[in-house]
């Protein structure tokens, strides 16, 4: 299986260590202008080779014109759909980075993509979620969310997956815009409420710690408080139990084997994520916000 990465960032890196190692995988291209980037890519690559986790990648400044079983396309989001138009037609399958793109006539996409591209929403493929599928209602929190708006999205997706039921309403409050870490992106510090359609699920975000004493992150899905990085959740009657978590480090060679095994696998499809960004999308315009996410 080939695979062409595109932008090597910090997301793109992680992409393409996750690959290191699989068996299935016969040769990577990672392209990115950015040789400092690059530079930061190839000694990844090294480090994979010395600890016996070796990966067939060759790195470029522009995109090679190849052929490829799979795309991930990890750029800026202002980026992502030229490169997706570039390489749409030699590509078996695409997964997308998100936020996917910042102008709506930019989701407008053949209606056959449904079944070979997806939007890397990595929550809703990881088993350690379904413990809460089939119940009646789910509900997520999220105290102290770093970055609203470009992690809202992941969050959004996880309610409407674990519930079966597409997104019927958003409503957004901002209370401070930021420069993000991307240079001409921007952030917003405020709170985000979700629900799918028959409020089955709700989802309520915000940058705003749980009390005065600005504790860190609190993050609850209906009576679970999951601690990601930590790997544990804590019911409600305060037993702690394992919650593994996994890294996109690790998950992105477990996608890509089963796209060349099933043709599928557990990433939502291009619509399904499109919908939910455009309806986000459109809420942010209502209230006023320009700014370009990542």
């Amino acid at each position: 299986m080939k695979v062409l990465i595109v932008g090597a960032g910090n997301i793109g890196r992680r992409h393409m260590q996750a690959l290191a190692g699989v068996p299935e995988i016969t040769g990577v291209n990672v392209a990115d202008p950015s040789t400092k980037c690059l530079k930061i890519a190839k000694k990844m690559a090294l480090d994979e080779e010395r600890a016996g986790r070796g990966i067939n990648v060759h790195f470029h400044t522009t995109i090679p014109e190849c052929t490829n079983d799979l795309t991930i396309i990890a750029t800026n989001a202002n980026e992502r759909r030229a490169v997706w138009d570039k390489v749409r037609d030699r590509s078996g399958f695409v997964i997308l980075e998100k936020f996917l793109f910042n102008k709506v006539d930019e989701y407008d996409a053949p209606r056959h993509d449904k079944k070979r591209t997806f939007v890397n929403c990595s929550r809703r493929a990881m088993p350690c979620y379904d413990s809460f599928l089939g119940q009646e209602k789910v509900t997520i929190y999220y105290y102290g969310l770093d970055g609203l708006l470009c992690n809202a999205i992941h969050f959004i997706d996880l309610m409407c997956y674990l519930t079966g039921s597409p997104l019927a309403g958003i409503d957004v409050q901002i209370s401070k815009a930021y420069k993000s870490k991307r240079r001409g992106y921007w952030d917003a510090d405020g709170r985000i409420i979700a629900t799918t359609e028959g409020v089955k699920g709700m989802c309520y975000l915000t940058t705003t710690a749980m009390s005065k004493k600005k504790q860190g992150p609190l993050y609850i899905v209906n009576d679970a408080q999951i601690d990601e990085s930590g790997m544990t959740a804590k019911g409600a009657d305060g037993v702690i139990s394992a919650f593994k978590f996994e890294l996109q480090s690790k998950m992105t060679g477990r996608i890509a084997v089963d796209l060349m095994k099933r043709g599928t696998c557990g990433l939502p499809d291009y619509w399904t994520s499109a919908e939910v960004h455009m309806m986000f999308l459109e809420q942010l315009r209502r209230i006023g916000w320009k700014n370009p996410i990542t």
